[in-house]
């Protein structure tokens, strides 16, 4: 029998005792390495290079009794934190949807809001079943998806989607590329400064898109969550660069681009001026930019630690409470220890789930992993900051506890996408990630920027 076939029965039968069939390549390959090892040790040794494989394979063990060992340890790992997590606050939120509408024409809410949870569950069941390293293998089809999503939101005039002459649904959209942004740079990885730069290329593309379409404050918060990934995947050294050239190479270009699109945005809107230091001084403007905030932060003067607070003292009511001012009207009508509960549940939450990202041994988990906490960590204190007067910038959701049917099913496939990561665990490394195309989606040639579409 040839020294192939005796490796590979031997890793068969290992690998015939273990039910995880997705992990069958990477133990296969485990074993085989190992095999091989201890053969060319054996060798060294001074045997025969076909006596060697067979004490190697003698060593392994028997490849039932093996198998059978790595069958227990070698399990899909459902991380229970992020099921308990979502299913308290979706439950959080119905509650407090049922108090605030009980007896009143928008009991419609609730059926509604249930059924974006039933897709949500749906979808986040689904994208659990995946595996996560497709945004890896496919980044340049994600990107590309995305960018027709945008177009194809863009040119829709009219609809529940826009709003104020902004369409709503692309600042969802961009929740999600953030994690589908890992893809482009853990494909570019181990290259060098110019795929620095492209990198950035692709992180600007969606920004000029959806420039004139979605809140400043929206794409302000998506460059940021693209910035911290390029940096902290500049520090693990996962370009392969100097790190300070490499943080001075996207921080300078990033940073004029932010402030020629406040410049921008300012010299053709000149009331976004006086808003913003409306904003930051609603005393300046009591009855104009500076109402709601001064409304807030009345309420939650008036909020008690436990029980219904006295409210504003000319008995105007905040509006859109079930979806911007939630953490307010909690204040107002629970006190303080209520809204003291939710966010120490959220932070717990966000420092698990960071804890494991760390612990994320392969680097495209731990970029996806890192991506979608900064993407709800963002929301959480966007949220939190405005509901207690700070309304400088405008949220966009409160993970699952406000109302938002489209923001409930986007952050349930994060969080499915944060499942399929974990599931592995500790068994993904470096070294046996599946490669990704060498191909990228930015090339320079002859000067010029190839944009490959292929994959």
């Amino acid at each position: 029998m040839s020294q192939y076939n005796m490796i590979y029965e031997y890793i068969e039968s290992v690998c015939n005792q273990i039910r995880w069939r997705k992990v069958h390549p990477i133990i296969s390959k485990e074993l085989n390495d190992h095999i091989i090892d201890q053969k060319d040790a054996f060798i060294t040794q001074g045997f025969a290079e076909d006596i060697a494989l067979d004490k190697a394979i003698e060593e392994m063990g028997d490849p039932i009794v093996v198998g059978k060992e790595l069958d227990l340890t070698h399990r899909p790992k459902l991380e229970l934190s992020i099921i308990l997590f979502t299913g308290l606050a979706l439950l959080m939120g119905v509650f407090l949807r049922f108090i605030m509408t009980s007896g009143t024409p928008m009991n419609w809410m609730i059926r509604e809001n249930i059924m974006h949870i039933v897709i949500g569950i749906g979808f986040m069941i689904g994208v659990y079943f995946l595996d996560y390293r497709f945004i890896g293998r496919y980044p340049k089809l994600i990107f590309l998806a995305f960018i027709v999503s945008i177009l194809g939101i863009s040119i829709l005039s009219s609809g529940p989607m826009v709003r104020y002459g902004q369409y709503t649904y692309l600042s969802y959209l961009l929740l999600l590329f953030p994690t589908a942004f890992t893809g482009i740079i853990y494909s570019m990885r181990n290259r060098g400064y110019t795929d620095i730069i492209l990198s950035g290329l692709a992180a600007i593309i969606p920004v000029l898109l959806v420039f004139s379409q979605t809140p400043m404050s929206n794409i302000l918060f998506y460059l940021l969550s693209c910035m911290i990934l390029l940096t902290i995947s500049i520090i693990r050294g996962f370009f392969n660069i100097h790190r300070k050239k490499g943080l001075l190479l996207i921080y300078i270009p990033t940073s004029i681009v932010t402030i020629s699109m406040v410049i921008f945005s300012i010299w053709n809107h000149p009331y976004y001026l006086n808003r913003i230091q409306n904003l930051i001084n609603p005393a300046l403007d009591p009855l104009g930019d500076g109402y709601m905030a001064n409304l807030t932060r009345e309420v939650i003067s008036n909020a008690r630690f436990i029980g219904e607070g006295l409210g504003s003292s000319t008995g105007a009511t905040l509006g859109q409470i079930h979806t911007d001012f939630l953490l307010t009207y909690v204040i107002h009508r629970f006190g303080w220890l209520f809204f003291l509960m939710i966010v120490t549940i959220l932070t717990i939450f966000i420092v698990r789930i960071f804890i494991l990202c760390t612990k994320q041994k392969g680097i495209l988990g731990n970029l996806i992993s890192t991506s979608i906490m900064i993407t709800f960590t963002i929301q959480v204190i966007r949220y939190i900051a405005f509901n207690l007067g700070i309304q400088v910038i405008s949220p966009l959701t409160l993970p699952f506890i406000s109302y938002g049917g489209t923001a409930t099913v986007i952050n349930m496939i994060l969080m499915g996408v944060l499942l399929s990561v974990f599931k592995w665990g500790d068994l993904i490394k470096n070294n046996l990630e599946r490669s990704v195309s060498n191909k990228t989606l930015f090339s320079f040639q002859d000067g010029k920027i190839i944009i490959d579409l292929k994959h």
